[in-house]
This record gives structure tokens, sequence and C-alpha cells, in this order.
């Protein structure tokens, strides 16, 4: 499929699709509990930003990310963008710049988050923090890179834990993210 024709497609339907250099994947719909932790964190992320004046941006899952080297249009789970938004000039609103991404995972794209996306995502040179938020049970991974390049991970899964993300200056305790998820003891 053209670019064009998945500009079209997305228009027409309303449904969102991925766009991996003419192939087109439909993105299945979110789960209660997916819903809650987004709508957690973007909650928590803006609140912190706006009542401390960060100069960066929480955006939710209707925001559509390009990845220039791939050729591939995505939509992460949550975005947060520092200083100005740079746009895509091929989709309209489609962003280039990432500070950080969230994906919460299911059982149905847990891989494909882990091991496609996250190797497409590092390709990005303002990537910083990469959380991979599980549903299920409390569990964050987040995977941070350094000034020399290399990606370390740490992962959260206790109440009291507190989400540090050093890139964006922000903390999140698990339990507030996790607050109304119905998750495994």
């Amino acid at each position: 499929m053209t670019l064009d024709q998945y500009i079209a497609l997305e228009q027409r339907t309303g449904i969102k699709h991925e766009y991996h250099d003419g192939m087109v994947r439909a993105m299945a719909g979110a789960s209660e509990a997916h819903s809650t932790l987004g709508e957690n964190f973007y909650y928590h992320s803006r609140s912190y930003f706006t009542e401390h004046k960060v100069p960066c941006r929480a955006l939710g899952s209707e925001r559509k990310l390009f990845l220039p080297k791939k050729n591939r249009y995505v939509y992460p789970d949550m975005m947060i963008v520092c200083g100005p938004i740079e746009r895509a000039e091929t989709v309209k609103g489609a962003i280039l710049n990432p500070t950080v991404i969230v994906e919460v995972l299911s059982e149905g794209t847990a891989t494909y988050d882990r091991h496609e996306k996250f190797g497409f995502y590092r390709q990005i040179p303002t990537l910083r923090e990469y959380l991979l938020v599980s549903q299920d049970k409390m569990y964050v991974e987040i995977y941070y890179q350094h000034p020399n390049g290399m990606w370390q991970f740490l992962y959260c899964r206790e109440p009291n834990d507190t989400l540090q993300l050093n890139g964006v200056d922000l903390a999140i305790k698990m339990q507030d993210l996790y607050f109304g998820v119905e998750i495994e003891d």
C-alpha cells in the first residue's frame, strides 16, 4: 500500500493502523486496564509538567509517531516530548522527537513491543527512556539510554516503588500508575 493509500484508509475508516514501509497493520482495541494505565500515566505526567513548569508535553495514544529510517508510522500508547514538537512533513501531525515512549503490554503485543518496536525506537535520536507497562500485574520495565549511547534496564514491581524518569525529571509511584487497575496478586 502506498503512503497516500494508507492516509486515505485511516481517514475513510477512522481506525488506527500502523504503516510499515508499504505494509499496513490494524490496531487492536484496548482493554479497560490498558486504557486506565495510559490515562493514569498521562494524568500524572501532565500534572507534574504543569505544576513544575517543565517544558515537556505528555501525548496520548491518538498521536502518531514517524520512524523515518524505517518508513514506519506507529501509535505508541504514550509519548513525552520535551521542547518544541517536531512533525513529519509527509503525514499531518506525526511526531518525530519523543523523549519518552510508553507501551502498555498485552498478550498479543508484548513480544512485538519488547523486541521489534524497541529496535525501531532506539534509532530515534531524541529518545532517552522506553517503558513497558504490564496490564496483568504491577510491573514496569524501564529502559534508559546513557550519554555514551548504551541502554540499561531497570524494573519496578512494588506499590511503593517509584518510576523515576531522569530524561524528563518525572517520578510516579507505582500505586498511582496502577490506581483503578485490577491486577493479579
